[in-house]
């Protein structure tokens, strides 16, 4: 978390706030907070919430954006952090064209190595096509998503597997322009552990049932050459990658 906020605070900016917002068992967090911001905070842009833990995180996300007063809003997770150092100056100037949604570029470190994120060219495509994302999240995580605080819905705290794509659609359907941004978010998730390996067909189960409640609440068409064309698209892009990620390394 300390190289994110450092990262936002880089470039200090009198309209950006950066709330965090605390729901750990860690008393260090309040400190490395503290540390920072007495270091880094000229405009006093940095806040710091004890949220107390539900055990379910997306009540901590929904708390996040009650308090949130800027026009637009992003989410960035303890292990996420953008690529550039400048990234507050970059956002802050391409929050002046006019969209309600910009989908940021996503790449995953792990093992040294990065995982090629998906072309822009596809994530246009899904947006077209936005239900395409009960399928396959595109998207990735919150971190990759930043939207006008006004149209921004709830997380709905009754999903798990899907809650992230429930919300990227909501928003998607609030939009009258969404914006495919050259903007990168890494992170440092690791999904190819042990520890996933041996819940995944539970997570697949997880999904299908809440794609099922999804699709029960909101109007889903998706024919399926559309979607035959897309899932193939993604399969072959996710090939390339496996070709070229043995030249990139991170570091």
């Amino acid at each position: 978390m300390e190289r994110v906020l450092n990262i936002l605070l880089s470039c200090p900016a009198a309209n950006v706030e950066i709330i965090v917002s605390d729901d750990s068992d860690s008393a260090e967090i309040d400190e490395m907070v503290a540390r920072v911001k007495l270091l880094k905070d000229p405009f006093r842009s940095l806040r710091y919430l004890r949220h107390e833990s539900t055990g379910n995180a997306v009540d901590n996300w929904n708390f996040l954006l009650s308090l949130a007063r800027g026009r637009f809003c992003q989410f960035i997770h303890h292990d996420e952090y953008p690529e550039v150092s400048s990234y507050v100056k970059i956002l802050t100037a391409e929050l002046e064209e006019n969209f309600d949604v910009s989908i940021l570029r996503y790449r995953r470190l792990f093992d040294n190595h990065t995982d090629i994120p998906t072309t822009d060219w596809f994530r246009a495509v899904v947006v077209r096509n936005k239900n395409f994302l009960l399928y396959k999240n595109v998207v990735g995580s919150p971190s990759n998503i930043v939207f006008r605080r006004e149209i921004a819905p709830k997380f709905d705290s009754s999903l798990k597997e899907l809650v992230d794509v429930e919300f990227y659609l909501a928003l998607i359907d609030k939009a009258d322009a969404v914006k495919i941004s050259q903007i990168t978010m890494n992170s440092e998730i690791n999904y190819s552990g042990r520890i996933y390996a041996s819940i995944k067909d539970g997570i697949e189960i997880l999904a299908a049932t809440e794609r099922l409640s999804i699709s029960e609440k909101r109007p889903i068409t998706l024919f399926l050459p559309t979607r035959l064309f897309l899932t193939l698209a993604y399969y072959f892009i996710r090939i390339l990658s496996v070709f070229r990620r043995q030249s990139i390394r991170v570091g």
